[in-house]
């Protein structure tokens, strides 16, 4: 069986669960693990070229659903197994991050190609390379957001408790 290491581009971080595990395919009874979701620019020479692999091995891991501009992509990564996570300049965090809108990072994985079908192959992850995190704004309780849509929670929240925001 043929097993390949890749290492994608540096993309926007869309999707990190490292500190909890999820369910492959968000279903009850799936494998539970660990996921990143990254989305590249498929205009670009790099984007390009990370497409090609990965529609060689399996054209459905790419995916089109959470895209804002034409050419862009997403490829979700996905293990059961706790995996090495290091910041930009290949140092262990420790703890693992939360991610904000417009962080970036990078996936190693294991692109393994089915052998006794023509179906395609699977993508699993290894490491996850950190390469920025942008941080949230801070809110009333001094935590930090994580989403525009917590953003919007909490701006109905003050709505409903008739806080406003000069």
């Amino acid at each position: 069986m043929s097993v390949n290491l890749i290492t994608s581009p540096k993309g926007e971080i869309q999707f990190l669960a490292l500190n909890r595990k999820v369910a492959k395919d968000m279903k009850p009874d799936s494998a539970q693990g660990y996921a990143i979701r990254l989305k590249f620019d498929g205009t670009t020479e790099e984007g390009k070229a990370f497409k090609d692999v990965i529609s060689k091995i399996n054209p459905n891991l790419i995916g089109s659903k959470h895209v804002d501009v034409k050419g862009e992509y997403t490829v979700r990564a996905f293990t059961q197994f706790e995996l090495s996570v290091v910041d930009a300049a290949g140092n262990d965090m420790e703890e693992k991050p939360n991610f904000y809108k417009d962080s970036k990072g990078t996936a190693r994985m294991i692109v393994q190609p089915y052998t006794k079908n023509e179906l395609g192959g699977t993508i699993n992850l290894i490491g996850v390379v950190v390469h920025s995190l942008e941080a949230g704004e801070a809110t009333s309780e001094g935590s930090t957001g994580t989403s525009s849509r917590d953003d919007l929670r909490a701006a109905l929240q003050a709505a409903i408790n008739g806080v406003t925001k000069d």
